[in-house]
């Protein structure tokens, strides 16, 4: 199914910090960033957003990352946007800084904070220390230097809070014809388990009882929330899908990252999983190799693609499978 967008479609965008480059690493070449001023189908305010730390970069003189000494004070730049409120928020991610006191009074982060919450649409901004060499955008201290956390995103005639970690689909209007097809597909259920569920957002948007699991702490603080707002019956539970003892229930949700289900999920599903199977990939090519197991048990039953990613080789796939 065609994306309703085709151009600033992406709810969240990660630029990395190389040297004296701020923009997205090249592919297969981590240590490496190509200088981006807009992303086309990022957020509608990356360019104000890009333009304002950059300039901010430049009137301190900070470093990015050198990923071969590992030094340097800048790190990641993260955007996250909701097409409902139109608002946004921005994480900074940095190592501890060395020049200034964290809680100096109008130190350059304070400053940035300020000048970003001008931009039309601001809604917080959060600076995250990450001192490790590990090249991922996260970290283990968080401070609010402006606005607020969280901003909520709609799919359908649902609300979802969302803080900057938080997984998400990055095309949330595409996304809504998604969860339309799937509570279609599978109808009321008697108990729901819903794996790798993020924010929770696939199995709230289903009928039945709902057990969500996610490894991200975040996540699951989001999740708590939105199903109490939308006066759902719901637990969840921060832990690892491929831990979590039981798949004992009606239907099992399995939204996993790109690099698909670990191995021994997969044979679980297939020793332990109910009559029915609801699968989520962004990765078509993982998923034939799963299915190579996955069939001994299962068939698939219903399939649709959806263009979440346009300008990109991606594609998402819903897929029905029903026990055989």
């Amino acid at each position: 199914q065609e994306a309703p967008t085709p151009w600033y479609y992406r709810s969240k965008v990660e630029l990395s910090f190389i040297d004296d480059r701020l923009g997205f690493n090249i592919r297969g070449l981590f240590q490496k960033v190509t200088n981006v001023e807009e992303c086309f189908i990022g957020p509608p305010c990356n360019r104000e957003v890009i333009g304002t730390v950059r300039q901010w970069q430049k009137k301190h003189a900070f470093h990015g990352w050198n990923p071969k000494s590992n030094s340097g004070f800048l790190r990641y730049l993260v955007i996250r946007y909701s097409s409902y409120t139109k608002q946004f928020l921005v994480a900074l991610i940095t190592a501890t800084p060395t020049s200034f006191a964290i809680d100096e009074a109008e130190n350059p982060l304070q400053q940035l904070a300020k000048e970003l919450m001008e931009i039309p649409g601001a809604a917080g901004v959060i600076h995250v220390i990450h001192d490790d060499i590990s090249p991922v955008a996260s970290g283990k201290e968080e401070y609010l230097l402006a606005g607020k956390a969280e901003i909520q995103e709609k799919v359908n005639d649902l609300e979802f809070s969302l803080g900057w970690r938080s997984f998400f689909q990055s095309n949330p209007p595409a996304y809504a014809h998604m969860l339309r097809t799937a509570r279609q597909w599978v109808g009321h259920q008697e108990k729901i388990l819903d794996l790798y569920c993020g924010v929770g957002s696939i199995g709230l948007s289903l009928e039945g009882n709902l057990i969500g699991v996610e490894a991200v702490p975040q996540a699951i603080e989001h999740a708590k929330l939105n199903a109490a707002r939308l006066g759902r019956s719901a637990e969840f539970y921060c832990a690892n899908s491929e831990d979590w003892p039981s798949l004992e229930c009606s239907l099992l949700i399995l939204d996993p990252p790109r690099s698909g289900c670990h191995p021994k999920m997969i044979e679980r599903v297939v020793n332990e999983g109910p009559e029915k199977l609801l699968y989520i990939s962004c990765n078509c090519q993982r998923f034939i190799e799963e299915y190579a197991t996955l069939q001994k048990a299962y068939r698939l039953v219903q399939a649709q693609l959806y263009d979440f990613f346009p300008h990109t080789p991606h594609i998402e796939t819903l897929m029905l499978l029903e026990k055989i």
